[in-house]
């Protein structure tokens, strides 16, 4: 499975946080589908509720080499310059992190997809 579903409930706002913070014992959730590891989906529970040293880690480990910014609007941007294409972009007001973080999956789901 893409990360579709996790990209989906981050943009809804609606991560399902016993997931993510390890605590579900459903191991069949969509959400150990999305090719992330026990201590990237920790990274993603954290990224999503604020952290940016979560979500400092998860872009280093998920796209080692890419650059990032978050601008004073709160939107984030992660692009490979080696690459230079376009730079995969999020705006979510008032929330840096998980800005950062929506920007960080949609780049890896690209890069997945080749």
């Amino acid at each position: 499975m893409t990360l579709d579903k996790l990209i989906e409930a981050v943009e809804a706002g609606m991560l399902p946080a016993a997931v993510f913070h390890g605590c579900s014992g459903s191991r069949g959730h969509w959400a150990y589908d999305t090719g992330l590891g026990a201590e990237q989906r920790k990274w993603v529970f954290l990224a999503y509720n604020g952290s940016l040293d979560a979500t400092k880690a998860l872009h280093d480990a998920l796209l080692p080499g890419w650059e990032w910014n978050i601008d004073a609007g709160d939107g984030a941007y992660v692009e490979n310059r080696g690459d230079f294409g376009a730079p995969y972009t999020a705006d979510i007001p008032g929330m840096p992190a998980r800005a950062w973080l929506l920007a960080i999956l949609k780049a890896k789901q690209a890069e997945e997809r080749g």
